[in-house]
């Protein structure tokens, strides 16, 4: 997800679980809004905007064939 808010924080595992329970978000995905994953995400973020992202590849087949020549 881009353009979030680099600053929001995400919920702890309590919060997490009772979003749940209300149904709020899904139960296989509320490892998302936890704050530990959040956390990767805004440095994911701020490593973007600083230019710090390593090579993009166009298809899955020449990922691969950069793992196999690495």
């Amino acid at each position: 997800m881009r353009g979030y808010c680099v600053s929001s924080k995400g919920l702890t595992m309590e919060e997490a679980n009772a979003a749940t329970k209300a149904k709020l978000i899904a139960y296989d995905q509320h490892w998302w809004w936890l704050e530990s994953w959040q956390e990767g995400e805004r440095e994911v973020e701020r490593d973007i905007k600083a230019g710090r992202i390593g090579e993009v590849f166009d298809n899955p087949e020449d990922f691969l064939k950069s793992l196999k020549t690495s």
